[in-house]
């Protein structure tokens, strides 16, 4: 018998011969192999269940697995939110340090403004301590002036004791009057020498008046120019304090350093004084303006701020004004003080000169001593001479206070029409002003009458006109008395005219016309009560209506006139403000004109320094020239000896006097009134220059009839002579009487002097006062700022040693982020090549289970078609064949299942043992049912349980993709993790599927399984 052929697919026979014939050994053979296959098939059950059992503790390791990187996914989450915690963290720390850094910049930059608050406060104490080293020093050599004063006040009171004696011992000297006359001469001489001098100098002074002149009309020139782009000008209250202060300080030190810082400096200071009363009340009714500009900028903002910028550029003005008329008058002090002291300077020269012609007559009388007389004379010849040069620079330096105060006079005078200027500029504007809100005020009450007569009129013409049909009749009577009423509205059109041209009687045009209205109401109500008069009202109420309309037009018009002139006002306010801002510019120019005047006055400083050694050295000649006077005093002495004897030769000599007496009378007089004509020559030299030639001619004369005299006295006798003598000794009584009344006065004002000396040195010791203390309040804050620094650097290190601690935390946070990141990723790697792994084999195993349940599924429908069919039968042949075939299949399936056993043990750590074959063999077809329905159940369980993993990834991946849209940082960690979690829900998905198909086939199977054993057992 042939075997029939089949067709082998995958073990699984697919097509077998319809009928074939066995014979009965056949069928025992194939008892005994369904018996073998059912054997095998018991041993391969048993070697399924433990591959599945395998497939269960594989499950449990993915299981584990699964659980291991659901807690390192939670792990990661975690150390994910802790990581944006510890960023947000971070982010608030490098605010907080941005924020602190700001702060520390804050603090550095108030400590860079210190520092400068420091270095300013600094330098002030430094100028502070110059100026208290200046002050004292003014002070010192105040003291010592004033003792220099106090000695000059001895020396004084012993001349004028001295002189109080000579005054006794004068009456002697009368005869000595010509001799005083032939000094006189001399004088006059040396006068006239002094006079040309005198005029040399005027000559180069009036030069240098002219230079000072063309620099004058230069500065005049330029101050004109200044003046165009300054006469707007304006300037803040804190500038104008500031400029003062140092206007201020500045002509402090030039009227301290012009007035020899004596009796100045305190009248100086108590004008000082004076001026800062007069700005703190200039800063109080700046502060009034300021409120008062506060209220005008609640009624009406822009003219009110326009106004208040006008007060305060008037302010200024008048502040600067105030402060260049102080300059000038303490110019005008310096000026007059310069003047005193030149009229004093003059004054010592005269009796400088008086008491050198004294000295020369005396020693004209006296031969002996003529040669130390010359030496007195040359020597008081050089003192006049350097007292020249002293008058000549006190001149130069008067002309230049003089240029100084011509200029500060103009600039004065300037600033005074400025600021008339500007007053009446804010005089009108406030006029202005005035004028348009009573011109509002009267146009809105205007207005209102208006419209309410219009309205009247309005009524009353409605009313006429209803009655208009009625009165038509009565309009030719009615024509004259309507051609009056237009006359007479005519009349009043003129004067509404001529009123509207004066603005200022508008209030009376109102009552003008409300008079009128009433009138006009009053002939609307007899009117309406004559039909007479109707015609007449309607007509003169429509002239009324029309005038009405054309005044309401004009009040129109002159709105818009009053709206443009504000505008024209603001314009004006504008270029005002323009002009403020030049004049800043002015001031800034300025300031540097005070620097140059600063420079000026160390110049001047220089000048005063060499005028006061000039005046030291005029003092020790003053003291040689105090010691010949004593010395001529002596020589006086003597001569009032002699002129004892000769009184006693004059009683002897009576006798033969009076001869001569006639004589002596004609030359008492001419010697009286050359004296008249001497003190006229004086005075006309103190006075008037330009009367030098006719003082000459009259000095000829005069020299003329001295000669006259002198010979004429020559060929007298003694007696004459010493008459002469004592009459030049009355003459010199005289002067020496007004040399005490005069050393009196200047006792009196050097007193005046040490008191205000005296007050200058307790001011200037107050001022040090107040200086120290400044200094100390300096220091004291130098001292906070020091510790407000030391605080603040500390602060600054503990928030810096903060910040580091935080960064080295955030820096070990990451560190440690990113080796769990590190570990996560090796575990998932690891995990996924095991889970990779431990998937191929289940696959395998799957694939081999597969294989097993359709052989057993072919090997049961085989054994069951055996059995139930005859054993002749081609059907019982064809099971048989079906038999053989899936024995010979099933060695295939076995030898791929060992292969893969070998490959599953050589991979995995503990392989699973195989189970006896001779323990399958007992194993029944219940058994194989048992198992299939446990499998089943299981495989329901692994299903179930896939769902819900699957379920769960599924959320899994929805909570990701959430914290991923709100967290991007994450997502370059999670986007492994949702990849690997997607593809392993596919794939368990596909695994479930499949699974659900495996146990539909394998119930079909094991079903064909149990009909075919069924069948063989029949």
């Amino acid at each position: 018998m042939s075997i029939p052929a089949y067709e082998v697919e995958n073990g699984r026979e697919l097509k077998a011969p319809a009928s074939q014939s066995v014979s009965a050994v056949r069928v025992a053979e194939l008892a005994a192999a369904a018996t073998d296959a059912q054997a095998a098939y018991e041993r391969w059950r048993a070697e399924l269940s433990n591959v599945q059992q395998h497939h269960q503790v594989r499950l449990q390791e993915l299981r584990q697995i699964t659980r291991l990187h659901e807690q390192k996914t939670s792990e990661v989450n975690r150390l994910l939110s802790l990581e944006a915690s510890l960023n947000e963290q971070l982010g608030k720390l490098n605010s907080h340090r941005e924020l602190m850094l700001g702060r520390l910049q804050e603090i550095n930059s108030r400590y860079l403004q210190d520092q400068g608050r420091l270095e300013q406060t600094q330098q002030q104490l430094s100028e502070w301590q110059n100026q208290k080293q200046n002050v004292e020093a003014q002070v010192e050599a105040a003291a010592r002036q004033l003792t220099g004063l106090k000695a000059e006040a001895s020396v004084l009171d012993e001349r004028s004791s001295e002189l109080s004696d000579l005054l006794q011992k004068a009456i002697d000297e009368v005869t000595r009057q010509q001799e005083r006359i032939v000094e006189a001469r001399g004088m006059v001489v040396r006068h006239e020498t002094r006079q040309q001098e005198l005029a040399v100098n005027i000559a180069r002074m009036e030069v240098t008046a002219q230079q000072a002149e063309a620099a004058l009309k230069l500065k005049q020139e330029r101050l004109a120019h200044l003046e165009e782009a300054g006469s707007r000008a304006t300037s803040q209250v804190v500038d104008l304090t500031a400029r003062c202060q140092s206007l201020e300080k500045d002509f402090a030190q030039l009227t301290a350093q012009c007035r020899d810082g004596d009796a100045s400096l305190n009248l100086t200071r108590a004008a000082i004084v004076e001026e800062r009363s007069r700005l703190q009340d200039a800063r109080q009714a700046l502060e009034q303006a300021v409120r008062q500009r506060s209220v005008l900028e609640e009624e009406i903002a822009t003219l009110a701020a326009q106004r208040t910028a006008a007060a305060a550029r008037l302010g200024e003005l008048q502040a600067e004004a105030v402060q260049q008329e102080q300059e000038l008058v303490s110019l005008r002090e310096q000026r007059a003080e310069s003047e005193a002291e030149f009229d004093d300077l003059r004054a010592s020269e005269r009796q400088a000169a008086e008491a050198l012609a004294t000295r020369r007559a005396e020693l004209a009388r006296a031969e002996e001593k003529l040669g130390i007389a010359l030496n007195e004379c040359q020597e008081a010849a050089s003192q006049q001479a350097d007292l020249g040069r002293s008058v000549s620079e006190l001149i130069a330096q008067e002309s230049a206070t003089t240029t100084q105060v011509r200029r500060l006079t103009q600039e004065l005078a300037e600033l005074g029409a400025r600021r008339q200027q500007m007053q009446n500029q804010i005089a009108e504007a406030e006029a202005s002003l005035a004028a348009l809100h009573e011109q509002q005020r009267s146009l809105g009450a205007e207005i209102a009458a208006l419209v309410a007569t219009r309205q009247a009129t309005t009524e009353s013409l409605n009313a006429c006109r209803a009655e208009l049909a009625s009165t038509e009749e009565r309009l030719q009577t009615t024509q004259n008395d309507c051609q009056a009423t237009e006359a007479r509205l005519a009349a009043l059109a003129k004067s509404v005219q001529e009123r509207e041209e004066k603005e200022s009687l508008l209030g009376d045009r109102i009552h003008t016309l409300e008079h009128q209205s009433r009138h006009l109401d009053t002939q609307t109500q007899e009117q309406s009560t004559k039909l007479e008069g109707l015609r007449q009202e309607r007509i003169s109420a429509e002239i009324e209506l029309q005038r009405l309309g054309q005044q309401h037009e004009e009040v129109g018009i002159r709105l818009e006139t009053r709206q443009s002139e504000i505008d024209t006002a603001s314009t004006r306010l504008q270029q005002t403000q323009e002009e403020c801002r030049q004049s800043e510019e002015r001031r800034t120019s300025l300031t540097h004109e005070v620097d140059a005047l600063v420079l000026r006055q160390q110049n001047q400083e220089n000048l005063l320094k060499e005028i006061e050694a000039q005046i030291a050295r005029r003092e020790q000649e003053r003291e040689a020239a105090t010691a010949a006077t004593r010395q001529a005093q002596l020589e006086h002495e003597t001569t009032a000896a002699s002129v004892a004897a000769v009184r006693k030769e004059l009683s002897e000599q009576q006798s033969n006097v009076t001869a001569a007496t006639s004589k002596l009378s004609e030359l008492q007089a001419t010697t009286h009134s050359t004296e008249d004509t001497l003190a006229s020559i004086r005075a006309s030299l103190a006075a008037e220059e330009h009367k030098l030639a006719e003082t000459r001619g009259a000095f000829e004369s005069l020299s003329k009839e001295l000669t006259l005299a002198h010979d004429i006295k020559i060929t007298q006798e003694v007696l004459a002579a010493r008459q002469a003598k004592v009459a030049a000794t009355e003459q010199q009584l005289a002067e020496l009487t007004r040399q005490v009344e005069e050393a009196t006065q200047r006792r009196a004002q050097l007193e005046t002097s040490v008191n205000e000396a005296t007050r200058q040195i307790a001011e200037a010791t107050t001022r040090c006062d107040a200086v120290n203390h400044q200094e100390t309040e300096a220091r004291q804050r130098v001292e906070q700022l020091s510790a407000q620094e030391k605080d603040l650097r500390e602060e600054i290190a503990t928030l810096t040693t903060s910040a580091q601690q935080e960064r080295t935390l955030y820096d070990e946070l990451r560190s440690i982020s990113k080796e769990a990141r590190q570990v996560h990723e090796s575990e998932s790697s690891a995990l996924s090549a095991q889970l990779k792994d431990s998937r191929q084999q289940i696959s395998n195993w799957e694939s081999h289970l597969s294989a097993l349940l359709d052989w057993k599924e072919r090997m049961d429908h085989s054994l069951s078609r055996a059995q139930e069919s005859g054993d002749d039968t081609p059907e019982a042949r064809s099971a048989r064949n079906e038999v053989h075939m899936a024995l010979s299949a099933i060695r295939h399936i076995m030898d791929r299942i060992q292969t893969s056993k070998t490959e599953v043990a050589a991979a995995a750590s503990a392989p699973a043992a195989s189970p006896a074959p001779e323990d399958a063999k007992n194993n029944t077809g219940v058994l194989g049912e048992i198992k299939a329905g446990s499998r089943l159940s299981r495989l329901r369980e692994e299903l179930q349980r896939e769902e819900s993993r699957l379920q769960f990834l599924r959320q899994n991946s929805r909570a990701l993709e959430i914290r991923s849209r709100s967290r991007p940082q994450a997502q370059l960690v999670l986007e492994g993790q949702t990849g690997s979690a997607q593809d392993g829900a596919s794939y368990w998905e596909e695994r479930i599927k499949r699974a659900a198909a495996d146990e539909q086939s394998l119930v079909e199977k094991i079903a064909a399984l149990k009909e075919q054993i069924s069948e063989l057992r029949v």
